[in-house]
Formats: C-alpha cells, structure tokens, sequence
C-alpha cells in the first residue's frame, strides 16, 4: 500500500509540475501578446494587423538564456519572462513536445526553431541545454565571409518555407548579415485549422464592409446560422468560432456603432479577453463573417525599442551565459506573418528571425446577429494550453 502511494504522489507532483511550467510559457506569452498588440494597433492606425506573439517569444526566449543583470531585466520587463530561465524552458520543451508529438485530426500545429551559429563559436553549457528545451536545429555556418551570406540566407529560408508549408519566404536576406554576425535565431509556426463544422460555399455571398473612412468594399461573407460561444454587452460583440482540434478556436471581437475598434486595442487586456471569454453563453448566431487574408512583415526590434527595450540592442547589452563573454548584442529582430480564413477553415504561418552580431570589438431566442461587416479583431487561441498563437486587426480588403 505504502508504496503505491509513493507512486501515485510522485505521479501527481510530476503533472504538477509540468502543468505549473506551461503556465509559466502561456502567461508570458499572452501578457506580451497584449502589450504588443496594443503598441502595434496605435502605431498602424486603421490598417491591417497580424502577427504570432508565440512565435516572437519564442524567439526572443532562446537569447534571454544567455541575458544577464540589466539586459535580462529588460527582457522579463517587455516579455514577462520568469527570473529563472530554466522553468521556463521546462515549459517550452513541454509545449513544443505536446504540440508537434500530438497530431490532431483536421488539424496541423507545427513549432520549429533553429540555431545557425558562427562555426569555431563555444557554447556555455547552460545555453547548450537552452537549445535541447527549445528543440532547436542548429547548423555551424561562416558568417565572416561575405560570399557565404546569400547561401546561408537561402538555406535559412528553405527550412522556413519547410516548416511553415510554404506560407512564409524570403524571411531572411543577404543584407542582414555581416563580418561581425555571430547568430542567427529562428522561429517558425504553422497552423491549419479545420472549423469544428464546415460552412457551405454554397451559402457565401458577397456584402459590402464598411471601412472607417465611410468607404465601403466589396467582399465575400461567410454566412450561417448555428449555436456558438456568444457574448455582447454596450460597446462590442464577440464569438468563438471553434476549430476541430479540442479547445483550439478563433475569437472575433466586433465594436457596435457607440465603439471602435482603436478605442477596443487601447483598452484590451488579459483581464478583459478573460472576461469576454466566461461571459460568453451558448446561442443561435446568424454568422456573417467575411472571408479574408493578409499577410504582414513587422520590424520587431523598432517596436521593442519603443516599448522601452533598447540595451539588448546596444553595445552594453550582457549575453555572457551564450558564449561566457559580453560582446554580442541583438543587430535585427524580424517577423513574417500570413493568415487565410473561409468556409473550410484558417491557415496561418509566422516566422521570426533574430540575429545576433560582435560589438564592434429554454425559450428558444431568435438567433443574434454576428455580422462583421465593419473593423474588428480576431486571435486565434488554444484554451486547452490557454496559448495565444496567433493575433490581429481586419480593418481593410485589397489594399
């Protein structure tokens, strides 16, 4: 008996732990997700936004490995990373194992990174370990020789393409790298979602949007009508259009005409996503959703630096646990984003590219309506992992 016991408290402290480390992943992700989201939707305006925040922590988490005093401190301040590097690197390694070791039905997740790196370059041992909790590919290239540049770009960008079906190119270029290059990081996700049930094409129907300037554009509407997650209260309504993966769907938040979609991103939070969430209750909606993609290319170095980061891009940044020295700092931060949305279901893809250099040295209720036929915002989340993957605002079409 007494050593079942054992067994049983050493299996449950074990799903603990493992749940307690993703939780450690999803907060971060999801606190960032937002923060960024609101600097991108003042910074764009009334244009189009799209990005993958967990493509871009994850990214910028493999460097916050090697970060130290002030340099790490930036980064927990703008990525809401834990203090202890390691924890959050168990939750990764979970993730990412539970994602790409799980097919779904209908559904494909797909999380890649990879390392290419200054060959004769010595890791730290804590970095190495980095790498295995990331399951990072990595590759021993010559940055120093310029004739390597667009051979290294081109190889970079063909294990990109690979793992984002294609959805993604050209992420990386020759012009981004020099003599002084030591590390290129890469990120790539692929989502392709099925919806939980399929909407006729039969059934789509162009409508007009109306954009913010009184314009208006015409453009196909899915339209339906079935029970879904539904929430309104004065200023927007909102639904959860579900995937076929269990606990995967999109959210689309809509302003009623006493709101918009700028004064939506300034005030959107975690708290109020969370909220938006619970409240919602099951109800017959008249779906009227448009049919859209777009795709987008973010200098994420410019938004960082705006949002107060700026040491891990100068000379007195401190990635000594990388190589055991100060003198490398973050030279580019890129990402690439695409999304696809109609009848049968949404793909979307992202990369992220950072490179590191050298210092120089019971009644039933008539159906509501969702129509979106003017701004609104969408994500794409997983409930099951509480993970925001991907993120973003529809403002406008072919244009």
């Amino acid at each position: 008996m007494n050593i079942r016991i054992c067994i049983l408290f050493f299996m449950i402290f074990g799903i603990s732990a493992k749940a307690q480390n993703e939780e450690i992943v999803s907060n971060s992700n999801n606190q960032f997700a937002v923060q960024f989201y609101k600097n991108l939707s003042q910074s764009y305006g009334e244009k189009n936004v799209f990005f993958s925040p967990f493509s871009i922590t994850s990214a910028m988490a493999i460097p916050y490995y090697g970060a130290r005093s002030q340099t790490k401190a930036e980064f927990r301040e703008i990525f809401y990373f834990p203090d202890d590097p390691a924890l959050f690197g168990l939750g990764y390694k979970y993730i990412i194992s539970d994602i790409n070791g799980k097919p779904e039905a209908d559904t494909v997740l797909d999380v890649a990174n990879s390392l290419w790196l200054q060959e004769g370059i010595s890791l730290t041992k804590s970095f190495r370990g980095a790498l295995t909790s990331f399951h990072a590919y990595s590759e021993n290239v010559n940055f120093r020789n310029p004739e390597n540049h667009r051979d290294i770009s081109t190889d970079a960008n063909s294990w990109v393409q690979k793992h984002t079906r294609g959805m993604i190119d050209n992420i990386v270029s020759p012009s981004m790298f020099n003599h002084l290059t030591r590390f290129l990081i890469i990120n790539a996700i692929y989502f392709d979602g099925k919806w939980e049930s399929a909407y006729s094409e039969e059934r789509t129907r162009e409508q007009e949007f109306y954009l913010t300037s009184g314009d208006t554009v015409k453009t196909p509407f899915i339209r339906d009508k079935r029970k879904l997650n539904y929430f309104s209260n004065d200023l927007l309504k909102a639904i959860e259009m579900p995937y076929k993966a269990e606990g995967v769907s999109m959210y689309a938040f809509l302003p009623k005409e006493n709101g918009s979609l700028a004064d939506f991103s300034e005030n959107f939070s975690i708290d109020t996503l969370q909220h938006f969430i619970k409240a919602m209750t099951r109800r017959k909606v008249a779906v009227r959703f448009p049919k859209f993609n777009m795709s987008s290319k973010i200098d994420v170095k410019k938004r960082l630096k705006a949002m107060g980061m700026s040491r891990a891009f100068s000379e007195k940044a401190d990635f000594s646990g990388i190589i055991g020295k100060k003198n490398i700092f973050i030279d580019k931060v890129i990402h690439k984003s695409r999304v696809e949305v109609d009848e049968t279901g949404t793909e979307a893809a992202a990369a992220t590219g950072v490179t590191l250099q050298a210092k120089s040295a019971s009644v039933k209720p008539e159906p509501v309506v969702f129509e979106a036929d003017h701004p609104f915002c969408f994500l794409i989340m997983d409930r099951s992992r509480d993970i925001i993957y991907f993120m973003g605002n529809v403002y406008e079409f072919g244009r």
